[in-house]
């Protein structure tokens, strides 16, 4: 989520507990409790104490890793459609794993079995031994 849907969605939740983030100390650091690591490391060093200027530098951070990524290429550029290259998202902790090539350009040729001479395909010997 980028730091503005996540702004919205924090003053929207905030509804329900007003005395959570009444003062305003509480609600700055229950803000960027809630911002992405990243983000949230990178504010450290600046030191901000109010709730507007956590986010309006939240928001300053994340425009300059997305410009970043944009400028190299990078394929973790925000914003990018992976539905427009055919590719569907992730899911879990699996890996992509590439489809089988088969025979291409041996049409003449019967496809190799295990044991067989890979020269012409028989499986009564070997590349070696093949007359």
């Amino acid at each position: 989520m980028t730091v503005d849907q996540y702004e919205a969605e924090f003053a929207r939740l905030s509804k329900f507990v007003p005395r959570m983030v009444e003062h305003p100390v509480d609600k700055a650091r229950r803000f960027w409790e809630g911002l992405k690591a990243d983000i949230r490391t990178q504010l450290i060093s600046a030191n901000l104490r109010t709730y507007e200027d956590i986010y309006d530098r939240a928001q300053a951070l994340e425009r300059d890793q997305v410009d970043r990524a944009a400028a190299s290429g990078s394929r973790f550029a925000q914003n990018r459609d992976n539905r427009r290259f055919g590719k569907k998202q992730m899911t879990g902790n699996r890996r992509f794993v590439p489809p089988i090539k088969r025979n291409i350009g041996k049409s003449n040729q019967q496809p190799n079995r295990f044991g067989a001479c890979f020269k012409c395909g028989s499986l009564e010997h070997q590349i070696r031994n093949c007359p």
